[in-house]
């Protein structure tokens, strides 16, 4: 039984291809953020002890990367759910929590850098905006989330009936 009947005032299958798009144009934002946030890093070269430094390229390293895959999983995910393929929408499942868990850890120690090396977050406003940002984000996966597992039960919920109505056709046919 699905989570949801519907995505807000349409259908899973509608809503679950706005949240692609949705998805889509916000990776692409992220990517311009974050490429900022890589440019700024290391044009400013900020006074970091030498392991903070890089651990602050690699986060932001890793999350650029994250967002490609999000994009390409998303993309896929569409077609998943423009076709009514379960299996699509278990491979974006599972990229969508992964991704949300690596990006939860790069934010809290992006956050933590900013906080305690770099003046704290209430003097450097691209770093407040990052995680305002990245709390506005997790909400709306989570919604994101709960139509796509919807989705996918409904989907699976419907290949059930057909295959049941399928074997007892075939029941009938044979005489058994």
């Amino acid at each position: 039984m699905p989570l949801m009947y519907s995505c807000g005032c349409c259908s899973l299958k509608a809503g679950n291809m706005v949240c692609c798009i949705l998805i889509l144009i916000e990776m692409v934002i992220n990517l311009v953020i974050y490429v900022y946030g890589v440019l700024q890093l290391l044009m400013e070269k900020p006074n970091l002890d030498e392991e903070l430094y890089i651990g602050m390229e690699v986060a932001y390293y890793v999350l650029i990367g994250l967002f490609v895959i999000v994009m390409v999983m998303t993309s896929i995910y569409f077609c998943g759910a423009v076709k009514g393929h379960p299996g699509l929408l278990v491979g974006w499942i599972v990229t969508l929590v992964i991704y949300m868990v690596l990006e939860l850890a790069a934010t809290v120690y992006l956050t933590y850098i900013y906080h305690n090396f770099l003046g704290g977050l209430e003097n450097n406003i691209f770093a407040l905006s990052l995680l305002i940002w990245y709390i506005l984000r997790t909400l709306l996966h989570m919604l994101y989330l709960m139509s796509a597992v919807s989705q996918y039960q409904e989907i699976t919920e419907k290949q059930k009936k057909i295959h049941r109505h399928r074997m007892l056709q075939d029941s009938e046919e044979h005489g058994v």
